[in-house]
């Protein structure tokens, strides 16, 4: 179904942006993170930890408008959602790989003693590899998310011709034990 694949896509794209916007240094979050550390370590541990709790709660929330409408489509359109957010996986290993190669590029920069003008540069490169970083780690877990909930739900549809299967086996051994002690008797 097209429409859960979107609904999925679209809760990518929210967890994308809001991922974005806590991890990068163009905005607010990790600015007032980094404004803490003038105080003292701290400050800065309690700002970076309650950054780390409030972005986690738009994603939550997509995650879960994006299972309740997939659900409401039908239950094993939680499938084909994950599907939707795992169809972005190769862009979001991509993305999640550019992260270490733009930090690498800084060492380079600082080892060999260039100007403070490429080491700013290189700086910023960095910046962009850990929210590209983030982002994809993002898409992996909301992705995980889903699957894993489409397994549960799979797992227990599994498992329940094995539950009825050994209900009738065992009500029939016990109806067939019956009647051989009543043959004997």
């Amino acid at each position: 179904n097209c429409s859960c694949v979107c609904v999925d896509l679209w809760a990518g794209l929210i967890i994308g942006f809001v991922i974005e916007y806590y991890t990068s240094n163009a905005y607010s979050p990790v600015q007032d993170v980094a404004d803490s550390c003038r105080t003292g370590a701290a400050i800065n541990v309690i700002f970076g930890l309650a950054l780390g709790y409030q972005s986690v709660i738009i994603p939550i929330f997509a995650i879960a408008v994006s299972i309740f409408v997939s659900f409401s489509f039908s239950a094993m359109c939680i499938v084909v959602a994950a599907l939707g957010m795992l169809s972005t996986i190769a862009t979001g290993l991509a993305i999640d790989a550019y992260g270490p190669i733009s930090d690498n590029d800084g060492g380079i920069v600082e080892m060999a003693g260039m100007s403070h003008r490429i080491h700013e540069r290189t700086d910023a490169l960095d910046a962009a590899g850990n929210t590209t970083a983030a982002i994809g780690k993002d898409f992996a877990i909301g992705s995980a998310a889903l699957v894993s909930l489409a397994m549960f739900g799979l797992l227990i549809g599994a498992m329940l011709p094995y539950w009825f299967s050994a209900m009738t086996l065992k009500s029939v051994g016990s109806a067939a034990l019956k009647m051989v002690e009543e043959v004997r008797r």
